[in-house]
């Protein structure tokens, strides 16, 4: 079993989405969505899941989705971060949503959250044409509804793991990962340093081609779109969390300026980092 798994909420807030919900769903963090009514759909370019009414849906962090919206459709949705399970593990093997099935006590709790939030609807597009989060939840600040949001957001994590056998326990450790683990560690505390594939191979004792080579097949990603990953993820939670200007983030997560920040976070996560910060403030 990996050690102490558990999730961190990150947002929780609950829209009335209709036709003009087109959104890419490129994030570092996970998504939990349980809509009231039918109507709305992900996508990617060639697979499409419809968002059935009642039904929890587990979205995995870094896909490359669209969403989509026939119809209005009250729409409660969750980012969190899955902590104690293995990234490898998750980036390798889960890549699309989870649809869970009838689950009566989770729509219970799921369904019971949702009647806690009045319903924000998204301002009419402005100059820039784009559809406009509310700046402001309305989901209750107390102590209780957030745990009861953490409460519900891991039953649905767990019940989605469950629909990958064998039991993602017994795999969670990918074979060969301590030959990279040293990078691993060194990028994670050197965000803001530079990180060539040389040096990064060094510190696990092997050639830069065999790292390279070791890497991807463990995380399914070359070294430098996993360092790229990694400070684009660190830069999403300071944009999130905190007021530091943007060209701050940018040096504080190794970007060499703000323009390069901006090109980069834009290109992954599909929005600009000002207004990806208002978004998910």
């Amino acid at each position: 079993m990996p050690a102490n798994p558990h999730l961190r909420v990150l947002y929780a807030n609950q829209l009335v989405i209709d036709q003009r919900w087109r959104w890419r769903l490129s994030d570092p963090f996970w998504r939990l969505y349980f809509n009231r009514d039918p109507g709305a759909f992900i996508a990617t370019e060639t697979k499409r899941w419809e968002l059935p009414p009642y039904r929890a849906v587990v979205v995995p962090a870094w896909g490359d989705f669209r969403g989509s919206c026939v119809a209005p459709v009250r729409h409660l949705y969750v980012h969190f971060e899955p902590q104690g399970l293995s990234e490898t593990w998750l980036r390798t093997r889960w890549q699309e949503p989870v649809i869970l099935d009838e689950d009566p006590l989770l729509r219970a709790l799921l369904d019971e959250l949702a009647h806690d939030i009045q319903p924000a609807y998204p301002s009419t597009p402005g100059r820039d044409g784009r559809w406009h989060i509310p700046d402001q939840s309305t989901a209750p600040q107390s102590l209780a509804w957030s745990l009861r949001v953490e409460g519900a957001t891991a039953w649905a994590l767990a019940a989605a793991l469950a629909h990958f056998e064998p039991e993602p326990a017994s795999s969670v450790l990918t074979p060969g990962k301590a030959t990279v683990e040293p990078a691993i560690r060194w990028i994670d505390e050197h965000l803001r340093d530079p990180l060539p594939v040389a040096a990064l191979a060094h510190r696990c004792g092997l050639s830069a081609d065999h790292f390279s080579k070791r890497f991807i097949a463990i995380t399914g990603r070359t070294p430098m779109r996993y360092v790229q990953e990694r400070r684009i993820t660190a830069a999403a939670e300071l944009l999130v969390r905190g007021d530091a200007p943007i060209e701050n983030v940018a040096r504080t997560c190794g970007f060499a300026n703000r323009f390069h920040f901006s090109r980069v976070f834009t290109r992954l996560i599909g929005t600009p980092p000002a207004q990806y910060r208002v978004q998910h403030r």
